[in-house]
């Protein structure tokens, strides 16, 4: 079930929206959001966006797009192509400090990090095998869950008292993380990626998947590393 808030919070979860928007018009200067996961966050630089990459058709039939900000460290990301073979540690949870995930119950976050390695695993290993021993030409990934938010519902009282109300989806949900690819034998870091996606405010989803809308984050975001992958394998 979606989590209902009650009118004595709309307001402050309008204000928390409304905090989110001005961070976004601005670009957030200060640069990607860190959780301590990754030992280096030098080099990260905000990527654009690739549109079709984010895109997905709802529950409802309804194409939607991802809201996604992605940074990345793409110092020696040239030689991603010499790679064809994947290393996919479990991922794991590494909460930013006052992330929403914070609120968010054990048993759930290990089912997210779960549905997010089974995500990437189908993303490759059609073209890139799944492998379990590090050795030559195996890309290992390290991948953490910094940020996991459910889709919240609010309802919101009509100002002259109305006993009717409005519903309305305020916070769409979504996930953000860490990650990095390196080397498997040397472990030098080839790409690293740092994420912040969340669903449209137009989803058609049923009460009761509030979470869906992180799933299809992190969807997005297995498709986007395969893309990374594609790309360098065709340049080279």
């Amino acid at each position: 079930m979606s989590k209902m808030v009650t009118t004595h919070s709309w307001l402050g979860l309008l204000l928390a929206a409304g905090a989110v928007c001005v961070l976004a018009a601005t670009g957030c200067a200060s640069g990607p959001p860190q959780s301590g996961f990754l030992t280096d966050y030098s080099g990260f630089e905000e990527l654009p966006e690739d549109a079709p990459i984010w895109e997905y058709v709802d529950p409802g039939g309804r194409r939607s797009r991802l809201n996604a900000r992605i940074w990345g460290d793409r110092t020696n990301s040239q030689s991603l192509g010499k790679y064809d073979r994947l290393l996919i540690d479990p991922v794991v949870v590494h909460l930013r400090p006052g992330s929403e995930g914070a609120w968010v119950a054990p048993e759930k976050l290990n089912e997210i990090t779960q549905y997010m390695r089974d995500a990437l695993v189908a993303a490759f290993e059609d073209d890139y095998p799944v492998v379990d021993e590090p050795g030559e030409g195996v890309l290992r990934f390290r991948i953490a869950v910094t940020d996991i938010y459910p889709e919240y519902d609010y309802v919101t009282p009509d100002l002259d008292q109305h006993p009717v109300k409005v519903w309305a989806n305020s916070l769409p949900g979504g996930a953000s993380t860490e990650g990095e690819a390196i080397d498997s034998v040397s472990g030098e870091r080839i790409m690293g990626l740092i994420t912040s996606v969340r669903g449209s405010y137009y989803d058609s989803f049923k009460p009761g998947d509030e979470w869906e809308p992180s799933k299809r984050a992190i969807d997005g975001i297995a498709r986007f590393f395969r893309k990374l992958m594609d790309d360098a394998h065709r340049a080279g």
